[in-house]
């Protein structure tokens, strides 16, 4: 089991008076993440995620990547975001969101194509889209996860998706099922 970036962080604090996560054997780490992601699972309003391996990402015509973003990330943050629309829509929701992002240095591609996204639909001429997505202006960041706890969720859902990926997708078996076993089996 790959240990996720977020346990990674409480590793190199061994000055903490509690047993890191890295002292665990496989057993607990299993146990305790899946708890974790649990309860971040049922007390959630909403779960979006988007999977795009960066190798088929990178085989993707240039023409394509140049819309949608020259990074495999880019791509997969404007896919939740249409998915967020819909959900706003749907459950009638106008209060902005503030969409905060994992810190990356200003100069890094990954981060020139997300602020761009956001500073074009939060222009003044764009208001009827940036009402859409719930964003206003500057209404998105970056942040360090150490800081900026919510981060460390997101990462939980993260890592979730990244083992769907690897494990339930090139099985075949990708189905809302496998995603959300709780809800197959309930009765109305």
């Amino acid at each position: 089991m790959r240990q996720p970036r977020w346990a990674k962080s409480s590793c190199q604090k061994q000055e903490q008076n509690h047993k890191p996560w890295c002292d665990w054997d496989h057993n607990k780490k299993v146990h305790v993440y899946a708890r974790l992601a649990k309860i971040i699972n049922e007390n959630k309003r909403i779960g979006i995620a988007c999977a795009v391996p960066k190798v088929l990402w990178d085989q993707t015509p240039e023409r394509i990547r140049q819309h949608w973003g020259r990074e495999h990330y880019t791509f997969a943050v404007r896919m939740c975001m249409r998915r967020i629309a819909e959900w706003r829509h749907k459950s009638m929701i106008s209060l902005p969101v503030r969409y905060i992002f994992d810190w990356e240095m200003g100069i890094s591609q990954k981060r020139q194509e997300i602020s761009k996204i956001f500073d074009i639909i939060s222009a003044p001429s764009n208001e009827h889209i940036a009402e859409l997505f719930g964003v206003e202006p500057r209404g998105y960041g970056f942040e360090h996860k150490e800081e900026f706890k919510p981060l460390q969720s997101a990462d939980v859902l993260a890592w979730q998706m990244r083992s769907h990926m690897r494990t339930v997708w090139p099985l075949g078996h990708d189905d809302k099922s496998l995603c959300h076993p709780e809800g197959v089996n309930k009765t109305v």
